[in-house]
């Protein structure tokens, strides 16, 4: 037993560096970093070499990784039809590092316990962070520069620190401690400086969920929120009134999706990229032009700005098709269909927390790209792992 929680500690030391190497100071702000690929092929080794020193060991969750496999394999069998090879095989070399990490992730976490201990680590890697960027002067926050400093965009950032804030709510709500309402403030204060909309919004709109779906709600819970979600509102509208930068980019994004036109370059530009999705698709429907194909695309027409198409259903669809699109997001079926069945059974925190995250993450990915990125693909294996905890709690309490 001794042996087996010394194993444990050097896996939780093992996660947190490969937390830690995402800002790895090499100023790729791009793609995966050197330092994040060597920490996944150690812990990788690891995950290997305790499964074989602990006895009877069974890889449990494992649905992940057969679906997340089939999307590698579809990807490989897309270099056949490639546009363009070499976009294609960095894909997959993403795809493998996160199949990876998910391979560490689900034959370490197998308790509720461990769980909780890789999102504070999580949360911890996000707080040193968010130190140094607060101690890193700019004039110019919201711009590539400013994510230089930890080697990230800095539309990253702010997603990984609006996903942050969802698991501080969760640690806040479960273990009832009011010093995780201190990381929130300060991760949402360097979200603001990044310029995000989607990291600004997404807490608001995860937290909500939460609190419709609490079973657990009284008149007093109820007036709380409301008076904590009105201080967060409020603290927005301050800020955006204050700075003309940010209130007229959240006017253009919803002006934008009410159809109407906006000067904001970045707005027009997705436009842009969205349609050309679309045609793409419409002459590839079932394949693709090839994974990570959609900014080789924007090279061959010599657009000005070569990026991914900053929507995750289309980039699978105009790349992989509808076969990687069905692949890709039966890992968010799974995931929703495990925890209605445990909302249903049990109406509880827990089980509603994977759940909302899904959701609410796949209605931001009408602005991202996950499917093969360093900074997500983690975080879905670990909501993914929660439902599967959540539901094996239910059956063994069910049977007992």
């Amino acid at each position: 037993m001794e042996n087996v929680k010394k194993l444990d500690n050097i896996n939780l030391v093992l996660i947190f560096l490969l937390f830690i190497s995402c800002i790895s100071f090499d100023k790729n702000i791009t793609g995966i970093k050197p330092l994040y690929e060597g920490i996944t092929i150690i812990l990788f080794g690891y995950s290997i070499l305790r499964m074989s020193l602990v006895k009877n060991f069974k890889i449990k969750n494992y649905k992940f990784l057969l679906i997340y496999g089939l999307l590698i394999i579809w990807a490989c069998l897309s270099m056949l039809w490639s546009i363009d090879q070499g976009y294609t095989k960095g894909t997959i070399i993403n795809l493998v590092i996160a199949f990876l990490n998910a391979i560490s992730l689900i034959c370490f976490i197998d308790s509720k316990i461990k769980l909780k201990k890789v999102f504070k680590l999580y949360i911890a890697f996000l707080m040193y962070m968010s130190i140094i960027l607060l101690f890193f002067e700019t004039n110019a926050p919201g711009t590539s520069g400013y994510g230089e400093v930890v080697s990230l965009y800095f539309n990253s950032i702010a997603h990984m620190l609006a996903i942050g804030i969802f698991m501080t709510y969760y640690l806040f709500k479960s273990e009832k401690k009011k010093r995780y309402l201190l990381f929130i403030a300060v991760f949402y204060y360097i979200i603001f400086l990044t310029g995000s909309r989607k990291g600004l919004l997404f807490p608001i709109v995860s937290i909500i969920g939460i609190e419709i779906l609490d079973k657990r709600i009284s008149i007093n819970k109820i007036l709380k929120f409301l008076i904590f979600l009105g201080i967060i509102c409020s603290i927005v509208l301050i800020v955006l009134n204050s700075n003309e930068r940010m209130k007229e980019r959240f006017s253009d994004m919803f002006l934008s999706l009410i159809g109407e036109n906006v000067g904001d370059k970045s707005v027009e530009e997705r436009e842009f990229f969205r349609e050309t999705a679309k045609e793409l698709f419409i002459h590839n429907p079932l394949t693709g032009i090839g994974a990570g194909c959609f900014a080789a695309y924007m090279e061959q027409i010599n657009y000005s700005h070569v990026a991914y198409c900053h929507n995750n259903f289309l980039e699978l669809l105009s790349t992989l098709g509808i076969v990687g699109f069905i692949i890709y997001y039966m890992i968010y079926y799974l995931i929703i269909k495990t925890s209605i069945y445990n909302i249903r059974q049990k109406r509880i925190l827990d089980m509603i927390i994977p759940f909302v995250f899904i959701i609410v993450f796949a209605i931001f990915e009408y602005g991202i790209v996950s499917y093969y990125r360093f900074e997500y693909q983690p975080i879905i294996c670990l909501f993914f792992i929660m439902s599967q905890l959540n539901r094996s709690e239910i059956e063994r309490r069910t049977e007992s």
